[in-house]
């Protein structure tokens, strides 16, 4: 016997989840016009004067800050004696050709090196810890290539790009839900969902 371990949602509607992403799916069926399109599943693309559903996107930014980015570059390396080099060279003697060098020894060696090195978290962010300056130097320099292109560093892509949209929104009151590829999975919102008013939705004729 084989079992198949899915996320949740993956085939639509599942037992025990909860009232919003339910109520999502039944506003996805009411308003899609296209009996194959799955909106149960991944929602649909509609608005009227009460909301917007937009359905997960796929494409490529279409603001212009990828590009923007693109044609500019920090060239300005770790220094020798930041804790990011000195861990690429500790990790490069614990590789060898042809062995799976990410295992349970390979996280545990890192993780006390990192501690005996300063970084009292071990292996949990070592990764990314720099204690040159150049990291936080990279961020001062990306927030103002955000501010040169009119945005900023913690959302750069203007607020139009497909990227970023939400992929509900009930105008009336500024609810917002962001998912990841289809309904319920890694769902975000901007407030508490207005839950009297999502169920209106469903009970209105549909325009």
């Amino acid at each position: 016997m084989i079992k198949i371990i899915t996320p949740a949602g993956a085939f639509g509607e599942y037992e025990g989840e909860n009232e919003l992403t339910s109520l999502l799916r039944k506003i996805a069926l009411k308003y899609s016009d296209d009996e194959g399109e799955w909106a149960d599943k991944y929602g649909t693309d509609f608005e009227n004067e009460e909301f917007i559903m937009r359905t997960y996107y796929w494409g490529d930014c279409d603001c212009g800050w990828d590009e923007f980015e693109s044609k500019h570059d920090l060239t300005e390396k770790h220094s020798k004696t930041c804790f990011q080099a000195k861990l690429k060279r500790f990790e490069s003697g614990l590789r060898k050709p042809g062995i799976d060098f990410m295992n349970e020894n390979y996280v545990r060696k890192v993780g006390d090196w990192a501690i005996k090195n300063g970084y009292k978290d071990g292996w949990d962010g070592c990764a990314v810890h720099c204690d040159c300056g150049r990291d936080r130097r990279e961020e001062m320099w990306f927030n103002g290539l955000a501010k040169k292109f009119g945005t900023t560093g913690k959302q750069p892509h203007k607020a139009t790009c497909c990227l970023i949209l939400p992929n509900f929104l009930h105008k009336k009151t500024g609810f917002e839900v962001r998912w990841y590829k289809y309904l319920g999975r890694d769902m975000e919102t901007n407030m508490k969902p207005p839950i009297k008013e999502l169920k209106k939705l469903i009970k209105e004729t549909k325009k």
